[in-house]
């Protein structure tokens, strides 16, 4: 018989009414929205069903919210009789799943997230910077547009059997300093970043 593994999402899975008919339909999925509330002092609920996707985007915002839907639908999984037999989850999943295969507490776990969402809205401000994906267009005719434009970028190419796929990111200068960082840690390498906010974790 196989295992059960679960997966948590990361930013940008985020929208407006996620966990709702949770918290509506199980105590227990309800019981984490509360104790996401008290841990955090404003209302959860309000924030995750009936804000706007504007609110929801702020990453101070996005990151606890995005974890207490998650851990919310998690326990009505588990009180139903879902066992999983291991926790993943990406780059925000990660806390996630720490807190369904109980290394952190779920209060402490919101109250992290919330402020590394404040220290990457700090060092990223809403607006600045972006991300794109590149795919299937020849490594020279990549490197030949980005040598044009008149903007820092970051180049990385992902490894793909059947087309070169590439990461195309924006940075801004407040990265300077960390971009150094990297440079003297990898020289020949390019490297990728699923978020411009990650960039900071690799110095």
């Amino acid at each position: 018989m196989g295992k059960t593994a679960i997966v948590f999402p990361g930013q940008g899975a985020q929208y407006v009414g996620m966990g709702q008919a949770f918290a509506e339909n199980y105590p227990v999925s309800k019981q984490v929205f509360e104790s996401a509330s008290k841990a955090m002092g404003y209302d959860m609920e309000a924030l995750c069903f009936n804000s706007s996707d504007e609110e929801l985007r702020k990453t101070e915002n996005t990151q606890p919210s995005i974890l207490t839907a998650c851990i919310a639908i998690y326990k009505a999984l588990e009180e139903k009789g879902v066992k999983a037999d291991g926790f993943a989850g990406l780059s925000l999943g990660e806390y996630a799943a720490l807190v369904a295969a109980g290394a952190m507490p779920f209060e402490n776990a919101v109250k992290v997230v919330r402020r590394r969402g404040q220290y990457m809205q700090e060092e990223v401000p809403m607006g600045v910077g972006g991300m794109a994906a590149i795919l299937g267009l020849e490594n020279a005719k990549v490197i030949q547009a980005c040598e044009k434009l008149p903007l820092k970028v970051l180049l990385n190419q992902q490894t793909s059997t059947v087309q070169p796929n590439w990461l195309l990111q924006v940075r801004s200068e407040r990265l300077r300093r960390q971009w150094n960082c990297v440079r003297k840690w990898a020289p020949r390498k390019r490297l990728c970043f699923l978020y411009q906010r990650h960039f900071i974790h690799l110095c």
